[in-house]
């Protein structure tokens, strides 16, 4: 069995483990009730999702290039996001990404149009959470006074540290860089080969490219993953309407906005699926939102989120189980 295909088995493994627990934790009660309060306009939440869903694969559909089919790469997608919810510090997903996408393309590829996906995906994330409370404050809330906005410019600089730095490794050759790390580690020095070392230089090789050679296909990626962005925030719109608790769409950009500060500080959670809620509630109650409604509107959203983590882990299971499919000859050596 390669180590790709073990390192897939182990986190499914994990992520079944931790999904089964938090429905068990959560309880069929809980998830009835609060199902049958927003009631069909659950199926909203759901179609809103598949829309970002599809924006976020058109993206990275474009830095991989040729070689992996739509239902290959949404399967992907799901799979990696699943395991990023459901495991420390939410980063396993990405290699699970680039195991399943290297079943098609080179793994320098896979590798290196997720680098420029994350780092797109990131920026995306950091200019709606500038933008969310920069917008209600011109809008003139009255809950959101010039103290208020400092704070959160405040907060929103500091969660940007980690794209900051993660943008510094990129252009500085970070593969190459984490390869070299770890041949000075004399437990695994002997496993580091020159020629992985090579192929991180390339990897660093082809994310460079990105910027200087396909301009158009970076900005075609980064309008999609904003645009991603801005439909996300539909979600929270809609869910506190199902509630009756009507928002503005940019009291939902703010929410929303809030919402991904407080997610960033608290990534270093075990588990990152479950730990937001609480300071999600209290994001909502900033806005005179009552307590309840800001803790349902995160319980119906995580409600979808999982739904679509059992479609992520079925998919991961499915491709464990059989193994890689069609290779793109032109992108990726024959398997061994």
């Amino acid at each position: 069995m390669s180590r790709k295909r073990l390192f897939n088995l182990v986190v499914l493994g994990i992520g079944i483990a931790v999904l089964t627990g938090m429905v068990i934790e959560i309880g069929w009660d809980r998830i009835a009730t609060h199902l049958s309060a927003v009631g069909a306009g659950f199926l909203a939440l759901i179609a809103i999702f598949l829309v970002v869903l599809a924006l976020e694969v058109a993206a990275w559909r474009i830095g991989i290039g040729r070689g992996v089919a739509w239902p290959h790469l949404v399967g992907a997608a799901l799979a990696g996001a699943a395991i990023n919810a459901l495991t420390p510090l939410g980063e396993g997903g990405e290699i699970v990404k680039a195991n399943l996408a290297s079943d098609h393309v080179s793994g320098r590829r896979a590798v290196s149009s997720l680098l420029m996906w994350n780092l797109l995906f990131r920026l995306a994330k950091h200019l709606m959470i500038f933008a969310g409370p920069l917008l209600l404050f011109v809008q003139g809330s009255r809950l959101f006074d010039a103290r208020t906005l400092a704070w959160f410019l405040a907060a929103a600089v500091i969660a940007s540290i980690p794209t900051a730095l993660y943008l510094m490794a990129l252009r500085a050759g970070g593969a190459e860089w984490s390869v070299r790390f770890l041949r000075r580690i004399p437990i695994i020095r002997g496993r580091v080969s020159e020629d992985l070392v090579e192929r991180a230089r390339s990897t660093d090789d082809l994310v460079r490219e990105f910027g200087r050679e396909r301009i158009g296909a970076t900005i075609a990626m980064a309008a999609l993953l904003v645009l991603s962005r801005l439909v996300s925030v539909l979600e929270i719109h809609v869910v506190l309407h199902l509630f009756g608790a009507g928002t503005t769409f940019i009291e939902a950009m703010f929410l929303a906005s809030a919402t991904m500060v407080a997610r960033i500080f608290l990534s270093v959670a075990p588990v990152a699926i479950g730990v937001g809620e609480g300071g999600e509630t209290v994001v909502f109650m900033m806005l005179g939102l009552p307590a309840d409604i800001g803790f349902s509107q995160a319980f119906v959203r995580l409600l979808r989120q999982l739904c679509f983590n059992v479609v992520g882990l079925a998919w991961l299971a499915w491709r464990s189980a059989t193994g890689p499919g069609p290779r793109d000859p032109a992108t990726c050596p024959p398997a061994r």
